[in-house]
């Protein structure tokens, strides 16, 4: 699936559960069908909104082929919370990292994923941030890297050295981000990944 913008559930009356709220890119996209059925077997009848899609960024529009992406911040998922009542129960952040490869500096996306945070904690959600796969993304070798960008991302000119530097920055704001709102960190193992080092194998997306 290249873009999700979902809504799952009726407009919200007074006393409606809150809403599930899922931010992330292509491994949301591909674990969508997991993420509905677990949200209305735990708690049926809740609303869930997800903003995601392959190369799907945090603060940047993207275009995937002949589909162009808004940002998460700009996606229609917050005007949809508000229709709903402006409440979030629960959060998940994820998927972070894709604007390395589009040339965007650890700090900015970081801005980016924090303004993310701050709107979903100011509407009441306990929130969730997974962290980068920063042991799968250190045994990336020079050729493997060279095939993986020019595969997934043919634009980007990021050393590996940099990619590497960049992404353990980023990782640690991430990690502040998480503690500045009393969120959860989730760790993401190096054996979850496959060879690309940036898609959960399905097997594990439920551990998500």
């Amino acid at each position: 699936m290249a873009a999700v913008e979902l809504t799952v559930g009726e407009p919200a009356a007074a006393d409606a559960p809150a809403a599930f709220v899922v931010l992330g890119a292509s491994n949301v996209s591909r674990g969508l069908a997991r993420l509905v059925a677990a949200v209305e077997s735990r708690s049926p009848g809740a609303a869930l909104f997800v903003a995601a899609g392959h190369g799907r960024g945090y603060g940047v529009n993207t275009r995937v082929a002949a589909r162009r992406l808004p940002s998460i911040l700009r996606s229609g998922l917050w005007r949809g919370l508000d229709r709903h009542g402006g409440e979030a129960s629960a959060a998940l952040v994820t998927d972070v990292g894709n604007e390395l490869l589009y040339g965007f500096p650890a700090e900015q996306i970081a801005a980016w994923v924090r303004e993310s945070v701050r709107r979903l904690a100011d509407r009441g959600a306990t929130i969730a941030i997974t962290r980068l796969p920063l042991a799968g993304i250190a045994a990336v070798g020079a050729v493997r890297y060279r095939a993986l960008r020019t595969f997934f991302v043919p634009g980007c000119r990021l050393s590996l050295a940099d990619l590497k530097d960049a992404a353990s920055r980023l990782d640690a704001e991430l990690q502040a981000i998480a503690a500045d709102v009393g969120g959860r960190v989730i760790e993401q193992p190096a054996h979850w990944y496959g060879l690309d080092t940036l898609h959960v194998r399905r097997r594990h997306l439920d551990d998500l």
